[in-house]
């Protein structure tokens, strides 16, 4: 059996993006400070889905391709990870009145299914999915 273990994401700053993915509703695994490392990395879970947290002292600026939405489908490598959930239309509500103020509105995909993205502390495009179509 195959299935996706994690997604793993580099922060700038380690306790802000933290805070936002635990807003998110993640519960955090593991926590670790290596200053020895020179990293800290926390391993967080939503459900089935996991996200494993990175900062490192050296870090360098985020691709530009970064700025425009999941992160610009004609330019190769990842876009965007995506959240499941069963209201489309109630998530956008909860998040909004957390203060987590959404990056598009809510519609509906070329596949089907309706979305909406948010985006983390660093800009890192987080799609939300209401997948009636394909389950």
């Amino acid at each position: 059996m195959h299935s996706i273990h994690h997604v793993a994401v580099t922060a700038s700053n380690f306790e802000v993006s933290l805070q936002f993915y635990l807003d998110l509703g993640f519960e955090t695994l593991i926590r670790l400070d290596q200053p020895e490392k020179h990293k800290r990395i926390a391993l967080l879970q939503l459900g089935n889905f996991k996200l494993e947290l990175f900062w490192y002292d050296d870090l360098t600026d985020h691709p530009m391709s970064r700025d425009t939405i999941g992160n610009n489908v004609h330019d190769v490598g990842v876009k965007h990870f995506a959240i499941r959930v069963n209201s489309i239309q109630e998530t956008y509500g909860e998040l909004a009145g957390k203060g987590i103020l959404p990056a598009t509105k809510p519609e509906r995909s070329d596949n089907g299914y309706d979305f909406f993205f948010i985006r983390d502390p660093d800009g890192i495009w987080i799609e939300y999915v209401q997948d009636d179509t394909y389950s």
